[in-house]
């Protein structure tokens, strides 16, 4: 089933148990991690691409005029990944949220089954509680009239 699919008793749904919140929450983890990995490239290629653009500009760099248009080529390209992967960090950013997202939705349910079977065990107490108020009063009241607290003698005993 679907996270988001319909949970009624007449409706087929998976039951979630603490593994499936533990797997949710691994991943999240394991994007967390690319995340930080992409962030860290997106630095380092940001440096590269600073590098050679001073470079190119530099006076003291004697092939400036013979590798000035790789190095211009290059950097574009440094660009492009950096962009390519600040847009894989936004997705991975996504991912995240639609994960932590699907793990609360995933605790809501396992809440929501817990509550109905809550429900029915208040429902087994509530019949215990009133056999217990029925039951209870007559088992006193022959329990202290069988002990000898009160104790009833014949007339010939003046006592």
């Amino acid at each position: 089933m679907a996270v988001l699919g319909p949970t009624g008793k007449r409706h087929h749904h998976h039951i979630y148990t603490t593994r499936d919140i533990q797997n949710l929450q691994r991943w999240a983890e394991r994007v967390r991690d690319v995340t930080s990995a992409l962030k860290a490239n997106v630095d380092v290629m940001t440096s590269l691409r600073r590098f050679y653009i001073d470079l190119r500009e530099s006076d003291e760099f004697p092939m400036k005029k013979s590798c000035g248009d790789d190095i211009a080529v290059f950097s574009s390209q440094l660009g492009n990944l950096i962009d390519d992967f600040r847009l894989q960090i936004d997705r991975a950013d996504a991912l995240v949220r639609i994960t932590t997202d699907r793990t609360e939705l995933v605790k809501q349910h396992r809440l929501e089954r817990l509550n109905s079977n809550m429900e029915s065990e208040a429902i087994i107490v509530r019949i215990i509680t009133i056999v217990t108020l029925i039951y209870l009063p007559a088992t006193f009241v022959s329990t202290f009239f069988s002990t000898d607290v009160v104790k009833f003698q014949g007339q010939e005993h003046q006592g």
